[in-house]
């Protein structure tokens, strides 16, 4: 009689235990860097700050290159890059870069070009496991990020 009272008790802490370990975490990323939309779509997590070298090339050379530290906010495949510091002619706290993901990984996006003070469409891809991204203008600027 005595075992069967604690054996309920511990059959159910025990399968509480399971379920909490093995049950879906909804919202949470299946492996660093990667989470999943509600459409099921799996793409790289790009939140957070990173460390930005844009270099300019081409008809641009003259406006050398330059450090800046970006804060990438993410809303389901789209993203949206706030520059935090560095010294170049982009007002702090002004987006520098946008784009949009896929499952292959970078999908569309684009540079803000402060002399002409519009928005430039680039090419880009992203590497090392999501740490980081390169967009590319193609004659003029080069902006490489890379997870800080």
């Amino acid at each position: 009689m005595i075992k069967s009272v604690y054996s309920l008790p511990m059959i159910s802490a025990v399968a509480l235990t399971l379920f909490l370990i093995f049950s879906p975490q909804m919202g949470k990323s299946e492996s660093p860097g990667i989470i999943t939309l509600p459409s099921g779509e799996k793409v790289c997590d790009l939140n957070g700050e990173w460390n930005a070298l844009f270099e300019h090339f081409g008809t641009c050379m003259n406006a050398g290159s330059w450090k800046a530290i970006v804060k990438v906010k993410q809303e389901g495949n789209r993203f949206v890059g706030t520059k935090l510091s560095g010294g170049n002619p982009v007002t702090i706290g002004k987006e520098v870069i946008r784009g949009e993901l896929d499952q292959k990984g970078y999908k569309k996006g684009e540079i803000y070009m402060p002399n002409w003070r519009w928005w430039a469409d680039c090419k880009g891809k992203i590497a090392d496991s999501c740490k980081k991204i390169i967009m590319d203008e193609g004659s003029c600027v080069q902006v490489t990020l890379e997870r800080k």
